[in-house]
């Protein structure tokens, strides 16, 4: 398994290597190597997923995520979105961090093509 830096998109408070990402068949693995908690959301181009994950990452800390599909022919990627909560924020996933005037969001787009994705689910790590 290799592991690649996620590239940014738009300014953002995080380096393009405080979060890794490395992919195998059928599974995605995103490490928070950084020194903050960071919000992430996933989801579909295809938007048919009946499961897409969301989530709080505190650092050194990991999702694990399934791709599970159908098997039919078509064009689908994975698409992660993150940003840094406010400080003191508990850790529970809010959409309006993502709303707020001065967030910075972060939008990777997984090179990998999918056949169409049914679902996406996650498992959370502590890394050590």
């Amino acid at each position: 398994m290799t592991t690649q830096s996620i590239g940014t998109t738009l300014t953002t408070d995080l380096s393009p290597t405080e979060l890794q990402i490395s992919q195998q068949s059928g599974h995605i693995k995103m490490v928070n190597t950084s020194g903050k908690r960071i919000v992430f959301g996933v989801s579909t181009s295809l938007k048919k997923a009946t499961t897409t994950p969301t989530g709080v990452l505190d650092p050194n800390e990991a999702a694990l995520f399934i791709v599970k599909c159908d098997g039919k022919e078509q064009n689908d990627r994975v698409t992660i979105i993150y940003t840094i909560p406010p400080e003191g924020s508990d850790k529970q996933y809010r959409s309006e961090y993502f709303l707020r005037e001065d967030a910075h969001i972060v939008r990777k787009n997984l090179p990998n093509r999918f056949e169409k994705i049914t679902a996406v689910l996650a498992r959370f790590e502590k890394v050590t």
